[in-house]
């Protein structure tokens, strides 16, 4: 706050004092109040008396309004509280007089205190919570040893520039202008507060000096500047936090985002350099911390919680040859941490070679969205009842960033739901309630990923999912028909219906181990063509073949190859846009061979409408 364009006016006896009055400017809105409130017709007269009053004395520029303000007297004290008017912002910003920063009269110090000596009030400090109402505080401050009149706490007139930006004074003796015990500052209790708007740009008080009396102005246009910005920063991260919704983490759930001036460091973020991972799973932990809150924390772009303390734990994949993470933390201000972790994995110890493959990455892929496309993505490894379905968890996890990254949909419009969480009810309730939810009719697209164990019926007619819960010996009660599972998303009457089923029928797992016990050869008879006309499906064998594995990039074959084949490699025609046929013949091409060298049988399976693209790339 600069001080500015200090006048000399001669003495305290000449001055004729306005009393400070906590007075009110009325809108032609509240008039209409009044008719209906009597006891504000002596107010009125009283303000329209005192204006008449200023009007003949000096030039009036104290007005008060009618509003919820920022500080108040207690009723029962001297002393003034501040509280916030905006519920969003309960955090007050301070500005304080930096050293050096007054600016000493034109006509210079010595010269103006022969005629006026010491002004008897300082400015203390500005505040505000929201930039829209700013408090000015001014302290007495008693004059110096060799100043030969007393000051008195004594204030004469308030104006702003430009007029009618005051919204109340606080502090003073209505009809002295004295300044009453407060006891805000060390420095005095005779304090005293002007409230202004954020139109206010100059503010000037005529008050008591040790050898006269004279104006104090000050330029509020430093103050508001400096309270501004950090007030932006709060919208910012309010903003951000607003965005991420749930994907917001801190270590306290204030109202507001607080703020400090002074916050240009990112978050800490505590994790190992280097990890090696004794088989394909590792858990990373970390903890990631800040002075103030974190507005939002990524591992490998995907948002994770932290709990109260800032830790987290998360399980990785790792691949063969390797992994790299990356972590990114961003506070409440946007300032940003970035590391990277290296996770490295031990060789085999078996004697048997494993030809390693190149791992997926789906954030290399550019391709358009989809707007009106959903997923919904079921992988069970881990059977609640029968044998486990080795890396089905882990292509369903992987296949979800295939269908955000390839097909273009968004996360918020995925369901992704592995073992346990994949039970019959979890699935049902989202084939029912959530695809019913979320489908347009006649526009969307829908995509259904399933990785598991599939089986055929006793009259070797129908074909089942089986959940994680379900019973290979009750398929009726307790897994999905698969014509049934079309017809419940046919209900919702979508645009269409996009199946990839990493599964087969045969009673035998991916490690060629018997499904049922008392399982017997059998011969499928269900028909692949019989489905509905809006139904596109890739399967991963005909129905009496066996879905394998892929030991060198632990995957299921049909499913490593599937996201090879929409990362971009199935688009043969370099068109652009891979299509259900191209993606079909990539993928059958690949896994055929691949099943050959293991002396197996594999042939995924189509039908629907071939040219429907799946993928644009850019």
């Amino acid at each position: 706050m600069q001080t500015c364009n200090c006048l000399a006016t001669g003495g305290i006896d000449k001055i004729i004092k306005f009393p400070i009055t906590n007075l009110h400017f009325y809108t032609t809105d509240s008039l209409i109040n009044w008719v209906y409130n009597l006891g504000e017709m002596k107010r009125l007269l009283t303000y329209l008396f005192l204006v008449l009053l200023s009007v003949c004395t000096i030039s009036q520029s104290v007005v008060f309004a009618e509003t919820s303000l920022m500080a108040y007297k207690d009723s029962n004290s001297d002393y003034i509280y501040f509280t916030s008017p905006n519920i969003n912002f309960k955090k007050k910003l301070y500005w304080e007089y930096k050293k050096g920063f007054q600016i000493e009269p034109s006509i210079g110090w010595s010269e103006y205190g022969e005629k006026n000596g010491k002004s008897c009030f300082d400015y203390y400090q500005t505040l505000t919570y929201d930039a829209k109402q700013f408090a000015h505080i001014f302290y007495y401050d008693s004059p110096r040893g060799g100043q030969t009149n007393v000051c008195v706490p004594e204030i004469y007139k308030i104006s702003t520039e430009p007029n009618n930006s005051i919204y109340d004074v606080i502090g003073l003796n209505k009809d002295t202008g004295i300044a009453f015990g407060m006891g805000m500052t060390y420095q005095s209790k005779n304090e005293f507060v002007v409230i202004t708007s954020e139109a206010a740009n100059k503010l000037c008080i005529k008050m008591a000096y040790s050898e006269g009396v004279g104006d104090e102005c000050y330029d509020l246009t430093l103050p508001k500047s400096n309270l501004v910005s950090i007030v932006n920063k709060r919208l910012k991260a309010i903003k951000i936090r607003e965005e991420s919704k749930g994907n917001i983490v801190s270590t306290s759930t204030p109202t507001e985002i607080e703020t400090s001036i002074t916050d240009t460091s990112g978050p800490e973020i505590e994790v190992p350099g280097k990890l090696i991972a004794k088989n394909d799973q590792v858990i990373l932990s970390g903890k990631i911390t800040d002075e103030n809150n974190i507005a939002s924390v990524k591992i490998d772009n995907s948002p994770i919680v932290l709990d109260k303390e800032g830790n987290f734990e998360i399980d990785l994949f790792v691949p063969l040859d390797g992994l790299k993470v990356s972590i990114e933390a961003i506070d409440k201000f946007t300032n940003k941490t970035s590391r990277t972790i290296v996770i490295s994995r031990e060789q085999q110890e078996s004697g048997e070679q494993i030809v390693k493959l190149p791992s997926l990455n789906p954030t290399k892929i550019d391709a358009k969205t989809n707007p009106d496309a959903l997923a919904l993505i079921v992988g069970i490894t881990n059977y609640k009842n029968i044998p486990i379905s080795i890396y089905a968890d882990k292509d369903a996890k992987l296949f979800a960033d295939y269908a955000y990254r390839s097909l273009g949909i968004s996360r918020d419009k995925t369901k992704l739901l592995v073992n346990d969480s994949a039970n019959y009810i979890e699935i049902m309730k989202s084939l029912k309630r959530w695809l019913k939810n979320e489908i347009v009719a006649d526009k969307s697209d829908v995509y259904v990923f399933f990785a598991g164990h599939g089986l055929v019926s006793d009259n070797q007619k129908d074909l089942y999912l089986i959940p994680y819960d379900g019973e290979t010996s009750l398929l009726t009660d307790t897994a999905f028909k698969r014509s049934n599972l079309f017809s419940l998303i046919e209900e919702a009457n979508p645009g269409s219906i996009t199946a990839f089923f990493d599964t087969c029928y045969s009673g035998l797992t991916r490690q060629n181990e018997m499904l049922v016990a008392d399982a017997r050869p059998i011969k499928i008879v269900a028909d692949e063509t019989s489905l509905p006309s809006n139904v596109n499906l890739i399967s991963a064998a005909s129905n009496n073949e066996i879905a394998s594995s892929l030991e060198g990039a632990e995957h299921g074959m049909f499913s490593y190859y599937l996201m090879e084949g929409l990362g971009g490699n199935a688009d043969l025609d370099q068109n652009k846009n891979i299509t259900v046929g191209e993606l079909h013949e990539y993928v059958k091409n690949r896994v055929k061979e691949k099943a050959a060298k293991l002396g197996r049988n594999q042939n995924p399976q189509v039908s629907g409408n071939k040219d429907k693209v799946l993928v644009k790339l850019n």
